[in-house]
């Protein structure tokens, strides 16, 4: 997603947002991601909206895909007997300089 882009700025465009899944590559300013809310008491939808200016955000979390191990919520990537999930949280959002 970095690489398509800085393919798109150097195409002319001024403001590009990537998004792939969970993911989000912003390049330019002015661009919003919106950070979504866990299904809960009040149901999902959006925790808020985040400026990003020539950065990237990704969101993982066990409320879109997951799967089930004795009546334990996983996320797909915790698919190893040695990887623990994380516990008490739903999701997390993190925002950097690249996606990669």
């Amino acid at each position: 997603m970095d690489r398509v882009a800085d393919l798109l700025r150097e195409r002319g465009f001024v403001n590009v947002l990537v998004s792939a899944g969970g993911d989000v590559v912003a390049r330019g300013s002015r661009l919003e991601a919106l950070v979504g809310r866990p299904a809960g008491p009040r149901g999902p939808g959006i925790t808020r909206m985040l400026p990003l200016v020539n950065q990237a955000i990704s969101t993982a979390g066990d409320y879109e895909r997951y799967f089930e191990v004795d009546g334990v919520r996983l996320p797909p990537h915790h698919r190893s007997a040695h990887r623990v999930p994380a516990r008490g949280t739903r999701s997390v959002t993190v925002i950097a300089d690249a996606g990669a």
